[in-house]
């Protein structure tokens, strides 16, 4: 999904719901520019998603149309559909790298991340079942992570266990951080991660 029908999106979800909000509220709601935000109105004006409705002179408020609601909607399907794509994909490429890790002869793993990635990795890896889940790394301010626990100290990992990498915050200097700290042979990292 685009920058702009991710904006459009969000302007026709956010009216539906706040009709009287002003443009300065709309543009602080979306976290956008006021002038993108008068030109957006403007474009979903023009183009019959939004009828404007003056109620004094400094106040309007902004309907959504039936044609809006339709388009609101065509943008919905296409974002949940984005969405579950790049699920796809994501557990593909965990899936894959699980997989060689295991032909590597590895018998467990620790998973360094705690965001979305990270649990799809976990899922992946349960998923195989050929490796032993050890516990996260990299978790910040955290005792377990999904259940497992979150390991602090990188030295007393345990051996002929692989380290999959899928912090997306700060990629690659976290990597290459761990690189530093850890033989790079146990660290394996998902095709997603490495087109970045």
């Amino acid at each position: 999904m685009l920058k702009e029908e991710r904006i459009t999106l969000n302007l026709l979800q956010l009216l539906e719901h706040q009709p009287s909000l002003s443009q300065r509220g709309i543009s602080s709601e979306l976290g956008i520019a006021l002038g993108a935000t008068n030109a957006h109105l403007h474009n979903l004006l023009k183009q019959g998603f939004i009828l404007k409705q003056d109620r004094s002179a400094a106040r309007c408020a902004y309907s959504v149309t039936g044609q809006g609601l339709e388009h609101r909607n065509h943008l919905l399907v296409k974002r949940i559909q984005n969405s579950l794509d790049l699920y796809q994909e994501s557990r593909k490429s965990c899936s894959r790298i699980v997989a060689e890790a295991a032909r590597h002869g590895f018998s467990g793993a620790y998973i360094y991340g705690d965001d979305t990635l990270a649990e799809i990795m976990y899922l992946s890896l349960l998923e195989n079942g050929q490796l032993q889940m050890r516990g996260f790394l990299g978790c910040q301010n955290k005792d377990t992570f999904v259940n497992q626990p979150v390991i602090s100290d990188i030295y007393t990992l345990k051996p002929n266990s692989v380290i999959l990498f899928t912090q997306l915050d700060g990629f690659p200097t976290n990597h290459q951080k761990l690189c530093l700290q850890i033989d790079k042979s146990r660290i394996m990292v998902p095709s997603l991660l490495t087109s970045i």
